[in-house]
């Protein structure tokens, strides 16, 4: 049993690096959507 805490711990770091990873890109998604949604309204 005692092998397996390492396991879980790095498996939830993992998780929240991914997490952390996936917000990041979803916030950088985001504000490349405004600013594409921004020059469409400038081009029109």
């Amino acid at each position: 049993m005692n092998w397996l805490m390492p396991i879980k711990l790095s498996l939830i770091n993992y998780c929240d690096l991914f997490f952390q990873m996936l917000s990041l890109v979803t916030m950088v998604i985001m504000k490349n959507g405004e600013l594409l949604l921004g020059l469409k309204e400038m081009l029109r």
